[in-house]
């Protein structure tokens, strides 16, 4: 298991508790990532958590608490996604306009997202579901047939999601796996995806950033909230060639 599959979402209080854990278009510059800058850089985005909010805390009530996704570019700067909070407005607006003065250093990879959450001991943060809906499983499976261009038979290597992000990001004959984990909210929208891994052509920033934004488009059954959900995708393009 990769060490940012074993949930490490940091819950953090703004001045009411001691942080806790709860559960392009253009063709790539050359440029390739390992899995463990990955997972160095989606644990960064997750411990900003603290500097970020720290100009928050003076307002911190024991109603305050919810789940913020948010991103971190390549420059550094980070965007602040869909949030589902159920704390005051005047904190929502502090975190909306605080938070993405904080940054990252800038690094040569691919943009990632995480969720931050925030809770008090009164009001803590809304937590993962154990596992994903039942019916998430075929649904996983039929987003990836789609992307990979498999619904109806073999494989077309020149169509598809994936083939169009290969086309305009990897060399040609390109092998490319990545494994991203999708965030869902509690109406079935994926609010975030982060590359956790890659293989071959795949560690090409500009080809994760490019998947990524295809996967946001995928859609699940509705469930209960608040909360979320979380899946690991792995997404294969080309012929690897070990295999071959």
């Amino acid at each position: 298991m990769d060490p940012l599959s074993r949930c490490s979402l940091l819950c953090v209080s703004l001045g009411l508790l001691l942080p806790a854990c709860a559960s392009g278009g253009l063709r790539g510059g050359g440029s390739s990532i390992t899995n463990e800058q990955l997972v160095q850089r989606n644990r960064a985005l997750e411990q900003l958590v603290v500097q970020a909010l720290e100009p928050c805390k003076a307002k911190g009530k024991p109603q305050d608490h919810g789940i913020i996704m948010v991103t971190a570019r390549p420059d550094g700067s980070l965007r602040i996604g869909e949030m589902q909070w159920l704390g005051s407005d005047e904190m929502r607006q502090c975190i909306q306009t605080e938070a993405p003065k904080a940054r990252l250093a800038a690094w040569p990879g691919p943009s990632v997202t995480w969720i931050w959450a925030v809770g008090t001991k009164e009001s803590p943060a809304p937590t993962a579901l154990s596992e994903p809906p039942a019916s998430y499983r075929e649904r996983v499976m039929e987003h990836v047939q789609r992307a990979q261009a498999r619904i109806g038979g073999a494989a077309d290597a020149s169509s598809g999601p994936l083939a169009a992000c290969a086309q305009r990001t990897l060399p040609p004959e390109a092998y490319a796996l990545v494994t991203y984990k999708l965030f869902i909210f509690p109406q079935g929208k994926v609010v975030g995806v982060t590359p956790l891994a890659s293989e071959g052509d795949g560690r090409d920033p500009a080809y994760m950033d490019c998947v990524a934004e295809t996967v946001r488009e995928w859609t699940f059954d509705p469930f209960s909230g608040p909360g979320f959900t979380t899946l690991d995708v792995p997404l294969k393009y080309g012929v690897n060639p070990a295999e071959k």
